[in-house]
Parts: C-alpha cells; structure tokens; sequence
C-alpha cells in the first residue's frame, strides 16, 4: 500500500472522541447513572473551584459541592428523552462559593457533566445575543436561493460571534470541500473559492461533526487539562458530546500553520449527511460563553433546515422541468426512437448540458451534435459493466489498431449511458466537450508524510498559500440531477419502444368523456371567470384612499382580464399569442418609451387556463414599472425575454431605474399576486430579485402552458375593447362568532377572496389550502370548525375523498364550485350544502351558520 494512503488511515483511525484531556476553560465530573458515584474528574477542578477541596472520586454526586439544588437538578436531567443524544444544559449553579454554568451528557452509561465558571448572573448579556439571533433567523427565511441564504448566514454568524472570518464550506463528490460563501473583516485575507482537501478532516471527525454539530476552540495556546479515573482499569473517557472536549495536536499544528488562534465549526447536515459546515477563524483568541455557544447552536440547525428546504425547492424545480421535458418528447408523437432523437435534439441536450447525443441499436449508430466515433462509442456500450456508464474523461479507453485520439475527437471527454433494451442492447448516450479548469487549492494538498511509532502519518500543511492545480481532458462532471435526468429519458424511450394495441380505442373513450363534459365545464369556467372578477374588486379595495383610485385600477384590472379572454383563439385548442398579451398591455408606453422597452423571445403561446392570471402578471408587472420602476420618471430600461426551457418557458422581466431603490416594505395585491399566482395555479415559478439599481422578476411555467407557434400562427392579430364600464356595489358586511375555517381552493386570487369573505364574517383563524397536503395530521384537521372546498382541484383532481375523510373526523363542509346543479354528485355527498360561484357574502353566512348549527 501507497505510505499516503496508509497515513491516510492511520489519520482516520485516530480516537478524537478519547482525547483524555479537555480545554481548561471547563472542568468536569463523570459518574455511573446506576451508581451515582463519581469515577473521572478533570484535573483542574479544584483549581477552577478552589471551594472543592476535598477528593471527589469515588463520592456521590449527591454530595458534590454541598448544593442539594445541583444534585437534584442532574437526577432531573437523567429523565429527559434526550440527553443520551445530545448535550443538555441544566442551568447555573453555586459550585462551592464559585457560579458554574452547568451541562451533561450520557456516553455508555456514564454522565459527564461540564461546568464552566461564569463571573455574573446578570441576564442583559444573554437577551441581546437572543436579539440578534431572532432577527437574524427571520432575515435568513426572506431569501429565495442558495447562494444568497448562505452569504446572510456566514455575515450574520461574524455579527454574531465577532470572529474574523466565518466560511460556509461546501463538502464536494470526492469529500473535498470548497468555501463558496464568506463573510470577513476589513484586511482579512478571502479564501472564497479556495479548495480543500478531503484528507483535512479525517473520516471519524466527519462522522463525529454529524452526532454533535457544534465544536469551538477558544485558543490554540490552551494548556488543556488531563482526566483522571478513580480506577486505571476504566476505559477513556469519550468526551464525544462535550464543548470541552479536547483538541487533537495534529489540528492544533494545522491551525498554526494557518496562523489561526481560535476557531469554531457548525455542520450543515442535509437529510441527516453532512453537507457542509460553517467554518470560524479569528487571528485572536475568541472564546465564546455558555449561552452565546448555545445560540450559535440553534442557528446553526436553524440554517441546516432552511439549506435543506431551499435545495428540496431545487429539486423541485428540477423535477418540473424534467416533467416538462418528458412531456415534450412524448406529444412529439415520433416514428420511430431515432426520430425521436433528432426531432428533440436540442432540447435533450440544453436539459442534459451535453454537447452531443446518440442512440446505440444493434443496427446503427443515430447521433446529433458532437459525439465520438461510431467505434468508440460501441467500445464505451462494451465496457459498461451495468445498464449506466458514467466516465468524465474518455483517456484511456483502449482503441483499436488504427484509430487514434485525434479520430476520436480529443475535444470530447465525458460520456453518460443509459440502457434501453437488454436484448438489443440499445443505449441512449450523451457526450460533454473537456473543460480547462483551473482548481484552487488552500496550499499545495500533497501532505507531508511522518513515520513514528504509530506507522506513517500526515502532517499538516505548513503553507495555506494559494495553489492552482490546472485540469485537462476531462468533461464536467455528471451531476445527481443530470443522472436524474437522464433516467427520466431512459423511461420516456422505453415506454415510446413498445407499440400500445389499445391505445386509439382510449382515445376514443377520452373523446366521448371529453363531450359530456363539455357544458359543466364551460359553466363552471364562466362562474370561475364572474368570481375571479369580483375577487379584484374586492382586492383592488385594499389600500386604496379615494374612490376615484378605486375606479381606475379596478378598470385596469378588468381590462387586462378583458385582454386575456379576447385573446384566446376559438378553436378547440384555445392558445394566445404570448407577444400579443405583452405588446397590449405596454402599448400605453411603447411610444414615449420606444428605446428603453425592448421585448425578445420565440413565437409561443399560452394555454387558456393559463392566459388570464398571466395576462394579471404582466399587468401588475407594467403597473409597478409606471409607479417606482422602469416606466416611471427614473426609469431606464426595460427587457422582457423569453425562452424554451425544458420545454417550457422562462421568462424574465428586467428594470433598469438611475437611482437606488430599496424592496417594497408592504406586501400589497399586486406584489401578491406576482408572486404566488403562477407558482399556485400554473405549477410554475416566480422569484423576484429586488436590487439597487432595479427589479428582475423571473417565471418559468411547464410544457403543459406552452405551446410553439408557427409563422402563421403568430401573424394573427387579435381585437381588444377600447373601454370597460365597471360596476361596484359595496355589499353588507355581517359577522359571525369567530371560528376556525379552512380553504381548499386551486385559484389563488379566489382563494384570497374567499379568504376576505371570511374576515369579513368575523373569522381571524383561516387556513388556506391549494391541494391536499399530506403532513397535516388529523389533529390539526379536529380544530376546524368549517371547512369550504372547492369540487374542481384542476389536472383531473377533486375534494370529494378530502370531503369525506373531513366526514369521518366530524368536520362540517361546505362545497362550492363553478358546476350547478346537473353536476352529478356522490351519494355521500347529497345533503351537503353546496354554493354555486360567485358566491355572496350572505349566502355564505347563512351557510356556515347552517352547517355549525347543525354540526353542534
């Protein structure tokens, strides 16, 4: 074995978890939970608590220190479900005549409790870290990506801590880290960017760094402090729970080498692995008291579960663009598999990052894009061990006699595979072009090596200076997600291999369902169409000072409503034209605006249940512009793009203004609006980035509400009414004794609505559903009084078996839905009241007044 790799070893067979010593800011006793009786203590007790004079090995904890209040307090501590998994502080205690702020934690039965002396009780230095923290916690949910949450924890952890640099330190494939967020102090060296190498921190520490979070080092000079057992026999003490466990040398000389003098760590764990962690250094020594430890603790969870949220909304993300994709290549309707590849090249290979894609059959080689030679990429189907094959860089693939690497096309590294059909032994296959990339490295990573009594051992860097290494011949590397992906390709292609004997006889079942459909749905469209206008009136209302204010944004509303159904073809199809809704509704300002609007992008259109809420989008978009944005007086510009995205369409609105501006400080119904509707109703995306200089609000919607559109298509040209009447009357407002109420509404906007009807009748308590969620419990289901669900959920859902799972629990419900009375309801469901859209403020009293009454 190479001497690295078994200095390697011998690194990550060192016992941390017994370093038989601990830092001397603490000391400590440990005692038999059977027994209560000490066996180890510290040996700097007595200097810590010089009022402990007497031996305490070997005594009960009952007679540790004389305080009766302590000692019950560990016996209380012994009981709670947790402390055999993590540290638990107890409080503050008098340790003799000395105060102690006192912890335990229980390893193989043996309590170990830290006491660490603290020179007053006063309580103002603990509320202000408190302070800090909430606010701090509260800033880190207002982010809306990655990079962004982890840049607002490392600056709010150095606020937080004082230290000099606070990294947030990413663990990649090969277990090496890379800082890719950093906060730091004026003329502290960056090290964002910089790699390390996986050998810094040792297997065993990474294993430890997932059971306990949290670990600091007030001082590389620290003496430390030895254990002493009252018998030789008992084994070291593991110390792995503790804040005073102490620090291995080899680190110690590590931090040195780096010029460091106190550090601190808190692990970011994903789905129980360690992602990454929040890496401290100061140049000073810093250490950190019992409570402001304790709060760097709860942030850091805090941090982990928001990391981990934000990376499930990206696998989200990711899982509808896949589902975008998939859709695409399956409505291509293809003639064959091959077909199916060169018709959707482009997409496959924008949804992979490839540069080339091929299928692999018995017969031929069909490829599009940049790809290897037909031999080689039947040498890579050869190879491949299982149905995938996953290489970076293609060196090394043996050749035959009279092929070379410059036939083979050296600029082509990386190859994904994935197996169609074992029997054939087809592949889809796709291919990434080399990368020159430079990585680098916090100092050269090729260690010293040392040869001691214990074998060969890596010694710590001695210089962290900056070290490039520059990497050749080898393609991006193939992500989860790309693996994810592909997959998601594989089966789309199996499933389009196989012939479907009954597929036209579905069909033609569809068809005929579809028809007898046909009248509920057009009734229940119209009523949906009636309410969602009475729901603008009513949100327009809000905020609004006078009644011609009212008047002229409840028209511009309606006439963008108006837009959005005028502009829905009349064939069966029913799809408009996404460059119509946006010349229509910025045709106010195109001419005092001609050079600072610029709107680019394909020739698409929207599907009709997508075209009024997006028309709504784009005109509170235009409406904000005109108040504070690029169509005010200190606009700039002002560029509405779009493009194909895994088959659906992203499209980015961007303002330019020549002042600074800050985020809106009041969330109002056009700033809701933009934000949830698309993301509520559509299945899409919204993310608004509010910067100094401007606002880029990005959406993306799936393959279902995009369309491509010919030339011919999109000459069309559509009517739009020069004016619209509004009529508002303003209804009675009765209430009722507040209740707990839920919602269950698809429509946002109608959600909202309801939402109002709601608070105007009284109701403080609401909770608003747009599809069944399944971490609710039943408990939570008990505690509502009236529910009011919506029978159309969209996409083929509905609320009937919500409806009767409320049934069972005892929860009253109401239904109400754009299809009258001829729509064929469950038996179950015959009695329950029902109210058609639009529904009114009386009617829906007089409803929940019913439902209660007769619940009771």
């Amino acid at each position: 074995m190479n001497p690295n790799d078994v200095a390697i070893t011998n690194c990550d067979l060192e016992p941390v978890h017994i370093p038989g010593r601990i830092q001397s800011f603490g000391a400590l006793i440990a005692f038999d939970t059977q027994t209560m009786c000490i066996s180890y203590r510290s040996e700097n007790i007595t200097s810590l608590f010089p009022d402990i004079d007497q031996e305490v090995l070997g005594t009960s904890v009952e007679n540790f220190a004389g305080n009766s209040t302590f000692a019950h307090a560990v016996r209380g501590a012994l009981g709670l479900p947790t402390v055999t998994l993590t540290r638990e502080t107890i409080g503050t205690f008098k340790i003799g005549q000395r105060l102690a702020d006192v912890s335990i934690s229980i390893q193989h039965n043996i309590a170990i409790v830290e006491l660490e002396p603290v020179e007053s009780t006063a309580i103002s230095g603990y509320l202000t870290p408190i302070a800090r923290l909430k606010s701090t916690l509260l800033n880190l949910q207002s982010h809306q990506d990655l990079d962004r949450l982890l840049n607002s924890a490392t600056q709010a952890l150095r606020r937080m801590t004082g230290f000099d640099r606070v990294m947030a330190y990413q663990f990649l494939e090969d277990d090496s880290g890379e800082v890719i967020a950093e906060a730091r102090s004026p003329g502290v060296e960056a090290y964002l960017g910089l790699r390390y190498p996986a050998s810094d921190i040792p297997k065993q520490v990474r294993e430890l760094m997932i059971r306990v979070p949290f670990r600091a080092f007030g001082n590389v000079d620290d003496p430390h402090a030895g254990i002493v057992a009252a018998d030789p026999q008992l084994p070291p003490l593991d110390l792995s729970m503790t804040h005073l466990r102490g620090v291995s040398p080899i680190h110690i000389q590590y931090l040195k080498n780096m010029g460091v003098t106190s550090t601190m760590n808190l692990s970011i764990i994903v789905h129980g692995k360690l992602w990454g962690l929040f890496a401290f250094h100061h140049y000073h020594p810093n250490h950190l008291n019992a409570n402001e430890r304790s709060l760097c603790e709860l942030f850091g969870h805090f941090a982990s579960l928001e990391i981990q949220q934000q990376i499930e909304r990206e696998c989200l993300s990711q899982d509808r663009r896949i589902k975008s994709m998939v859709q695409t290549l399956r409505d291509s309707e293809p003639s064959s598999l091959a077909s199916c590849i060169e018709d959707n090249a482009e997409i496959l290979l924008k949804s992979m990052g490839a540069q080339g894609v091929c299928l692999i059959t018995d017969e031929q080689v069909n490829h599009s894009g940049e790809v290897p030679t037909d031999s080689m990429i039947r040498r890579l189907a050869e190879i491949a061990k299982d149905d995938v094959l996953s290489l970076n860089s293609l060196r090394g693939i043996e050749l035959k006699a009279n092929e070379s690497d410059t036939q083979i096309g050296s600029h082509i590294a990386g190859a994904l595979m994935y197996r169609l059909n074992s029997k054939n032994d087809s592949w889809i296959a796709f291919f990434r072009n080399s990368v020159e990339k430079e990585i680098r490295w916090a100092g050269n990573k090729q260690k010293t090596v040392e040869h001691g009594p214990k074998g060969p051992r890596l010694l710590p860097r001695s210089s962290f200076a900056e070290y490039c290494e520059t990497v050749e011949g080898q393609s991006e590397s193939w992500s989860r997600d790309d693996h994810k992906t592909a997959a998601a390709i594989q089966m789309t292609l199996r499933e389009l291999s196989y012939s479907n004997a009954g597929e036209l006889a579905a069909e033609l079942q569809r068809t005929n369902e579809h028809q007898n459909l046909l009248i509920n749905e057009l009734n229940h469209r119209v009523r949906n169409i009636i309410t969602l206008v009475r729901s603008i009136a009513r949100q327009t209302s809000t905020h609004i000072q006078s009644l011609p204010q009212y008047i002229t944004n409840f028209e511009k509303r309606l006439m963008a409503l108006a837009t959005a159904h005028n502009l829905i073809g009349g064939s069966g199809m029913q799809w408009a034209n996404l460059r119509h809704i946006l010349n229509i509704e910025l045709k106010a300002y195109r001419s005092a605006y001609t050079d600072a609007i610029t709107i680019d992008g394909p020739n698409v259109a929207l599907a009709s249940d997508v075209v009024p809420i997006m028309t709504l989008v784009i005109h509170e978009l235009a409406t904000n512009a005109v108040k504070h944005g690029a169509l005010s007086k200190h606009g700039k510009t002002l560029k509405v793009s779009w493009t194909l995205d895994s088959g659906g369409l992203r499209l980015v609105w961007e303002e330019k203004v020549d002042r600074i501006t800050s985020p809106p400080q009041q969330i109002n119904f056009g700033l809701t609006l933009i934000q949830q509707a698309l993301p509520s109703e559509c299945d899409g995306e919204c993310q608004l980035d509010f910067q100094p200089d401007g606002m880029i609000a990005k959406f993306w919607l799936p393959q279902q509400s995009v369309q491509k559109l010919s030339d011919t298509q999109a000459q069309q040209s559509h009517e739009f009414p020069d004016e619209i009447q509004p009529a508002h009357q303003q209804a009675d407002m009765p209430s009722l004794k507040p209740l707990r109420a839920l919602i269950l509404e698809d429509k946002s906007i109608l959600a909202m609505e309801m939402q109002s009807m709601l608070e105007l009748l009284g109701f403080t308590d609401i909770l608003v559903l747009s599809k069944i969620n399944p971490e609710l419990h039943d408990q939570q289901f008990k505690m509502i009084e009236v529910a009011i669900l919506d029978i159309d959920l969209g996409k083929g859902h509905n609320s009937f078996a919500f409806a009767e799972h409320l049934q069972r629990l005892g929860v009253p419900f109401i239904f109400v839905s754009g299809f009258d009375e001829t729509f064929d309801y469950p038996e179950i469901f015959q009695t329950v009241p029902r109210l058609l859209k639009p529904v009114s403020v009386n009617d829906l009293k007089r409803t929940i007044t019913q439902v209660t009454r007769t619940s009771q």
